[in-house]
């Protein structure tokens, strides 16, 4: 594993093998959305405590907020994931950037980031299946729409580790 030297300023210093991941992750999703805005995540609130976390965001577009999130978070098992993601701008790239921003996030942090364990949302399939096609997201369990209905079953997770470190 690369260490950062201490004696060295942090401008100077050597990026972690995690810095590595996260710079990694970045670059493949910009190659699947080249166009996609930059939106910021703001906490709003933190009503849970204990092994699960439930921190609701603001999602931001140049100061004007174009949605809202709920991400998730297992301290346990070092997950995130959104409890549930809405866009008040439709068809703009801001849901592919908030699952940017909260997979970066996560990484940041030493977090994985995974599907939820409940139905996903045929856009969320869509997002999910183009972070697989670009080596981001492997498949732990495909999607399957077991009722028929527009929600879809599965697992798939963006490792804050790859598995070659």
């Amino acid at each position: 594993m690369i260490e950062m030297d201490p004696r060295l300023p942090v401008e100077h210093a050597s990026p972690t093998v995690h810095d590595l991941r996260v710079q990694e992750v970045a670059a493949q999703i910009a190659a699947i959305a080249p166009d996609v805005p930059e939106v910021a995540l703001e906490r709003t609130a933190r009503p849970a405590r204990g092994q699960f976390l439930s921190d609701f965001y603001a999602v931001l577009h140049e100061g004007e907020q174009v949605g809202n999130c709920v991400v998730q978070t297992n301290k346990r098992s070092r997950e995130r994931m959104f409890g549930g993601i809405a866009m008040d701008r439709k068809n703009e790239g801001f849901g592919m950037a908030t699952y940017r921003a909260a997979i970066l996030s996560a990484m940041a942090e030493g977090y994985d980031f995974r599907t939820h364990d409940y139905s996903q949302t045929l856009g969320a399939v869509h997002i999910w299946e183009k972070l697989h096609a670009a080596g981001v997201a492997e498949v732990v369990e495909p999607f399957t729409a077991p009722d028929k209905s527009l929600k879809s079953v599965g697992h798939f997770v963006v490792r804050a580790a790859s598995a070659k470190s």
